[in-house]
């Protein structure tokens, strides 16, 4: 009966370190994205408006201050996405259906910083980034003391290259699928 008894529980050991666990925190931080290229409509012109490095600054997490370090804190503590940012199952859903909030992690946060564009105009800031086209990524804003998820037809995946359409700087995070 003890060689049974034993057998059954090498055995059990054997089943239970074959089994994988899964657990991912819901804010990763990588460093901030490099700005590669940016552009701003000039006004009352035809032409764009070529913005320089030093026209936006990118700020990591671990620099963020003030309001962005509040975002950023009330971001990386929340059980869920879904907790702090209450249009993320919409935009989710036009992104990739498939996908539920729960499979989303929040892979960088970052505050970036320019000149405000002119009413109803957007600067869009071209972000270096290791993702590729149809791959699922929802960019937030912090805005008015909370996060919003942006309207997807403001950010565009080319190249390696996230291009985000921006009316207003501020604390930026970028949201992707877990893996």
């Amino acid at each position: 009966m003890k060689k049974i008894i034993s057998f059954l529980l090498v055995l059990s050991v054997v089943m239970t370190m074959s089994v994988c666990a899964f657990a991912t925190s819901s804010v990763t931080v990588d460093s901030a994205p490099v700005v590669s290229t940016n552009t701003a409509p000039a006004a009352a012109a035809e032409e764009e408006k070529v913005l320089t490095a030093e026209d936006v600054a990118v700020v990591p997490a671990e620099e963020l201050e003030g309001e962005a370090a509040e975002a950023y804190t009330a971001l990386s503590e929340a059980e869920s996405i879904a907790d702090v940012c209450a249009n993320i199952a919409d935009v989710l859903a036009v992104v990739n259906a498939d996908l539920a909030v729960e499979d989303l992690v929040v892979r960088d946060v970052f505050a970036v910083d320019f000149e405000a564009a002119a009413e109803g105009e957007y600067v869009a800031v071209a972000f270096d980034y290791a993702i590729e086209a149809g791959e699922t990524l929802i960019v937030l804003q912090y805005v008015d003391g909370e996060w919003v998820a942006i309207d997807p037809e403001l950010v565009e995946i080319v190249d390696g290259q996230v291009i985000v359409k921006l009316q207003q700087a501020g604390t930026l995070a970028f949201v992707t699928e877990a893996v």
